[in-house]
């Protein structure tokens, strides 16, 4: 109890080195190779994505972000807030420590729906805290369908978000908005973006003259789109197939398109990704998932 006693609590420090360093490290070492610090650097920790932490002296002992994210859906701007990249240092484990950062960032970030990703073995966890879990879904097609749509596509260029002149090409283009997307983020939430850019996207393509930005990722013999940004005026099979083609078996969409016709829509089974929500269940009644790209 004298212990705890001697722990620091704190919020919102990214600014602040020491703190933010050592959260990386406890992050880092609870979920293997994850590391803030690129990203930091370039500026894409901005004050959308909150940390929370107890310290013990220079060391964190607990940890937690809360991305406060702006979602549309059905016409309705819905404010939320996500939850990640909770733990506890080994030796702090079993005193109540994530539970209170979650309490914290709950109270700090009044929001319609939180939410969070889990694996099996949390879920009874997060249950105990009031959530529930939620079915979400996912969208593909057929790579055939796109036979013939763009039969003179535009040239692809390649985007490395680490290049300063192809990051701010990277942004322009993600700020003309999701409007394929529903629950969309409508050019919000940058950080977590430019996050998963960095670290989870290879394959991010402007189609030149179309001012359209499209994430890909190879599942083979399946692909996965991770969002489509700006391209107004075009169709979302005309602009999967000048940034893909025909070649793979299916294009999986991480994200809900608008247009939904002649898409197969099935739920999403992932066991270490199991969702679970607070508060207004946006899922409820609907066959939607939230963006790929604004996961934390």
């Amino acid at each position: 109890m004298d212990e705890e006693r001697a722990l620091r609590f704190s919020a919102d420090f990214q600014r602040e080195d020491q703190d933010r360093l050592a959260f990386n490290r406890l992050a880092g070492e609870m979920f293997s190779g994850l590391d803030f610090e690129p990203w930091y650097q370039i500026g894409g920790w901005d004050s959308s994505v909150r940390p929370f932490a107890f310290f013990d002296g220079r060391e964190a002992a607990a940890c937690l972000l809360a991305v406060e994210q702006p979602f549309w859906l059905a016409g309705r701007r819905y404010q939320t807030v996500q939850l990640g990249c909770v733990a506890a240092a080994p030796a702090w484990r079993g005193r109540g420590l994530a539970r209170r950062l979650m309490e914290q960032a709950l109270e700090s970030c009044p929001a319609d729906m939180a939410f969070l990703y889990a694996n099996r073995q949390a879920a009874g966890f997060y249950r105990h805290m009031g959530f529930c879990q939620a079915q979400y879904y996912r969208y593909r097609l057929s790579g055939e369908e796109l036979d013939g749509l763009a039969p003179e596509s535009p040239p692809l260029k390649r985007l490395d978000p680490m290049r300063p002149e192809d990051r701010a090409r990277l942004l322009e283009l993600y700020r003309l908005g999701d409007s394929l997307a529903e629950p969309g983020l409508r050019g919000a939430g940058e950080g977590v973006f430019l996050f998963h850019c960095m670290r989870a996207w290879r394959h991010i393509f402007e189609i030149v003259g179309w001012d359209a930005l499209v994430l890909l990722r190879r599942r083979y013999p399946d692909l996965l789109c991770g969002g489509i940004w700006g391209g107004q005026g075009r169709s979302l099979r005309e602009l999967l197939a000048a940034a893909s083609g025909s070649e793979a078996r299916h294009i999986l969409l991480g994200f809900t398109p608008t247009e939904k016709a002649g898409l197969v829509c099935e739920p999403l089974e992932e066991p270490d990704t199991l969702l679970f929500v607070k508060g207004e269940n946006l899922f409820d009644h609907r066959q939607i998932e939230i963006p790929v790209t604004a996961r934390t």
